[in-house]
């Protein structure tokens, strides 16, 4: 008869599996495989529920208040990584239970200023221009750009065309549609017509068979006569190289944060940048921008003056 912990680690394998098949990234795979095991264990040692499925609240806040060391964003996401491994398990009744965390606000986000998204757009190249394109100006995550297809675009309706993006979540992912930047047809019809052309040229001339993949990013691997698709690691690569060409650091992350950012104090509603960077949260939306902090700093300024109108009233008091 298996052991308890040799059935939950093949509980974890299969959910990590099926995340992995999402695209997730093998860092992150790496990193909910640490907390899963380590928090199934310490349940286990302190013999409590270990059974996905049944885990509640006293497990939970062992966890939380006894087990974990660390600081509470650490804690929050560790605890959050098994609840999400709970759900998929079909545990219904954990996401009604409400824990209460510390700060947990997101300190250090990084994002490009209106100067820097310029010389990003001046000095990008080849498929730089719609790589940067994607992620800066619709918010596309690395991974729904490595997803995408011919059949995703479809840029005969509406003002600018429509883009149906292939997110995250479970069983393969959610997708949403949304308005394309009016630059998109440009760059998108650049690129197809130009650098992806040419690369299906080069491959068919050796070989007249080679499929064509309906992927939006391909190249040609002339040694194996066959294409390739653009993984997260080629797209990381694509965006170091134009960081390093500008001389200062941004991410996948930081132009699509970008994005945002440039919505949000352009008027847009909150609602609409989160529907348009697949949170579903607003509260996602306003911690991923950075936007906490700010809203707290515009509500100190306001605090203040109301303060200075109450100190300009008051009678000033002379000492005998």
């Amino acid at each position: 008869m298996p052991s308890k912990q040799r059935i939950f680690q093949d509980g974890i394998v299969k959910y990590l599996t099926e995340k992995e098949e999402e695209g997730m990234s093998p860092v992150t795979i790496k990193n909910y495989r640490y907390a899963l095991n380590r928090q199934m264990l310490a349940l286990m040692d302190a013999k409590l529920i270990t059974n996905p499925k049944k885990i509640g609240k006293p497990e939970l806040l062992y966890l939380k208040d006894e087990y974990l060391v660390c600081g509470e964003a650490t804690k929050k996401w560790m605890i959050e990584t098994l609840t999400g491994y709970c759900k998929w398990a079909g545990n219904t009744e954990i996401k009604k239970i409400v824990l209460f965390f510390g700060d947990t606000s997101r300190k250090r986000v990084r994002w490009l200023s209106a100067e820097q998204a310029a010389t990003v757009d001046a000095n990008a190249i080849g498929i730089e221009r719609l790589v940067i394109h994607l992620e800066k100006d619709l918010g596309l995550r690395r991974v729904e750009v490595m997803r995408l297809t011919l059949r995703s675009f479809d840029l005969n309706v509406g003002m600018y065309g429509r883009l149906t993006v292939h997110g995250k979540g479970r069983r393969g992912g959610k997708y949403r549609t949304i308005t394309c930047h009016p630059r998109t047809r440009q760059l998108f019809l650049e690129y197809i017509q130009g650098l992806r052309a040419d690369e299906i040229v080069k491959v068919r001339r050796l070989n007249p068979k080679a499929a064509i993949p309906d992927h939006l990013l391909i190249y040609g691997n002339e040694s194996m006569r066959c294409f390739g698709q653009y993984k997260k690691t080629a797209l990381d690569k694509i965006v170091q190289r134009v960081s390093d060409r500008v001389g200062f650091p941004f991410t996948n992350h930081d132009l699509r944060r970008t994005c945002g950012r440039e919505m949000y104090f352009a008027g847009v509603k909150i609602e609409k940048i989160a529907h348009i960077l697949g949170h579903t949260d607003t509260k996602t939306t306003m911690k991923y921008l950075g936007l906490e902090f700010m809203d707290m700093d515009e509500s100190m300024s306001v605090y203040y003056e109301h303060q200075q109108k109450q100190w300009t009233a008051a009678p000033i008091l002379r000492q005998k």
